[in-house]
């Protein structure tokens, strides 16, 4: 029986009224964008979990973990593990 693991970095991030991630020190991000920011947690990608892809938040994340058949072993404030067991 083998065991599959995905271990993943959170950080927080800068992100916009939608969610989405910016750069507030990109000269074309508009002051209007930068008037609704708030820092969220969000999953830093890594090439080897698919499911970290784009800055997911913590709550996509664990959905799409958990679709793709993987149970949350460990979360804290820097790193979310998940497994499957095969």
């Amino acid at each position: 029986m083998a065991t599959l693991l995905h271990y993943v970095t959170v950080a927080p991030f800068t992100v916009d009224a939608t969610g989405a991630r910016i750069d507030k020190t990109d000269a074309t991000t508009a002051l209007n964008v930068l008037r609704s920011t708030r820092l969220e947690h969000l999953i830093i990608p890594d090439n080897t979990v698919p499911n970290s892809a784009n800055y997911p938040n913590l709550k996509t994340y664990l959905g799409l973990e958990a679709a793709a058949g993987y149970v949350l072993y460990h979360l804290d404030q820097s790193i979310v593990i998940t497994y499957k067991i095969t």
